[in-house]
């Protein structure tokens, strides 16, 4: 569909399409119909449904720990992760339905391993857990190539990265997290785009990369914000101050150049941000919450002003 946009916005571009076929050509191949709708929420109840399950076990146990015994505690766990693989394995289920499932085993093995280690008191660190619960499902994640099982993996990425850091590296400043943080995601989800355009049969989902998009930007945002409000006082204090405005900057610039609206938001919103923790940064007091209240004002006001304008400018909504 968001090839279709680029083509039909192409063609009207070129004065290659008048009002009626651009009217027509936009509601069959860019607007969405009843098929779309049906596949939108099947794909939501079926997130839902999976998603319920695999919640509905843990808390199962949780609640009816004390009362069950340890062979039933692990074989109730090992199943929410056994279960589900195998009926993946089926070729009967689509491969939405059979994507889901793997997901769903996938979420199961950090609950396995929590049951393992309540069980055994194996005395390991949090960061462990989400360590070996990362490690143990790393090699389907790639097999299964899904957008959301990426996605899970990701986030125990992240979280891993998080509890080492308090648990185990005490030496680390925090400007050095996040700058770690910060670093990781900015190169998952530039491989994640080239991926997807370049060597991957079929792009990833707008929707998943957004989302990496803006749990890139929300580090850098906050990165920014730590080292400038409480800094580490090392060399991560210049290169974050400096880095972050300029990849906002950087990523504004291919934004517009690629007409991505979304992402522009994105860089609009995360530079009133900065801006705003600047100006409270320089005048700590209420003259200074008042100035970053009128700054976030007026650029919120502006920004969308220019946005609609670009919006209408790219996609011909006079």
């Amino acid at each position: 569909m968001r090839n279709n946009a680029k083509l039909i916005r192409f063609l009207a571009e070129q004065k290659m399409l008048d009002e009626p076929a651009l009217s027509e050509e936009l509601k069959t191949s860019v607007y969405a119909d009843l098929p779309a709708w049906k596949g939108f929420l099947r794909l939501l109840l079926l997130s839902l449904g999976l998603g319920f399950l695999a919640c509905g076990i843990v808390f199962f146990l949780a609640y009816n720990w004390a009362d069950m015994p340890k062979a039933a505690k692990i074989i109730l766990a090992a199943a929410g992760v056994v279960v589900p693989v195998l009926l993946a394995l089926y070729p009967t289920f689509t491969p939405l339905v059979r994507n889901g499932l793997m997901t769903t085993g996938a979420f199961m093995v950090g609950g396995l391993f929590a049951v393992l280690g309540q069980i055994y008191q194996t005395g390991a660190d949090a960061y462990d857990l989400f360590l070996a619960w990362w490690i143990f499902t790393l090699l389907w994640v790639i097999l299964v190539d899904f957008d959301w099982l990426w996605l899970l993996s990701l986030v125990l990425l992240n979280t891993t990265i998080g509890l080492y850091a308090e648990q185990v590296a005490f030496d680390w400043s925090s400007g050095t997290v996040w700058l770690i943080l910060l670093l990781v995601n900015l190169t998952v989800f530039i491989g994640f785009s080239y991926v997807g355009e370049k060597i991957r049969k079929k792009a990833y989902s707008s929707i998943f990369l957004l989302i990496l998009a803006l749990a890139t930007a929300m580090f850098a945002v906050v990165s920014f914000m730590s080292e400038l409000f409480e800094p580490s006082h090392d060399w991560t204090v210049e290169t974050l101050l400096v880095l972050v405005p300029v990849l906002f900057m950087g990523c504004g610039y291919l934004a517009y150049r690629r007409k991505e609206l979304a992402y522009l938001a994105i860089v609009a919103i995360s530079l009133i941000a900065i801006g705003t923790s600047l100006i409270i940064y320089m005048s700590d007091d209420i003259e200074g919450f008042f100035l970053g209240s009128v700054w976030v004002l007026a650029t919120t006001i502006f920004c969308s002003f220019q946005l609609n304008k670009l919006r209408k400018t790219w996609r011909h909504d006079q």
